[in-house]
């Protein structure tokens, strides 16, 4: 799956996300224990485009400024011993995008230890795209 979101292209992921999903509901993970993965949601709309990008003259661009945006979130669950620890992955990603700005927006969400592992906490990463330019031909 890793492999896999280094592509950006939305159709590349879903074919990837499909794929997984008709030959298996798990992947084995390299130690013997396994990885499922759950909740495979995908919505198609067209929205705003970075606050930076809409604040550009005539919003670089882009008709209405509105672009085609796929949001395609899952989660990825590790099984350890049988215990689960489950991460949530969110993207945003559009074709209307120049490539480095494809993916829109990355957030993997999940529990992580605090201290020396007696409780945890609910941690969220995002990694947004604020701005994008088209370079003229």
């Amino acid at each position: 799956m890793i492999a896999l979101l280094n592509d950006r292209s939305p159709l590349a992921l879903k074919t990837g996300i499909r794929t997984l999903a008709a030959n298996s509901d798990s992947v084995q993970a390299t130690s013997g224990d396994r990885i499922t993965y759950h909740n495979l949601k995908r919505t198609v709309a067209m929205e705003a485009p970075p606050v930076l990008v809409q604040k550009q003259a005539g919003c670089a661009g882009i008709p209405n400024c509105q672009i085609e945006v796929y949001r395609v979130s899952f989660d990825m669950v590790f099984w350890e011993n049988g215990k689960a620890d489950r991460v949530r992955w969110d993207l945003a990603m559009s074709p209307s995008a120049p490539y480095l700005a494809a993916v829109l927006d990355k957030c993997v969400t999940g529990l992580a230890s605090v201290g020396a592992g007696q409780s945890k906490i609910l941690v969220k990463q995002c990694k947004p795209v604020v701005n994008f330019r088209y370079q003229a031909p």
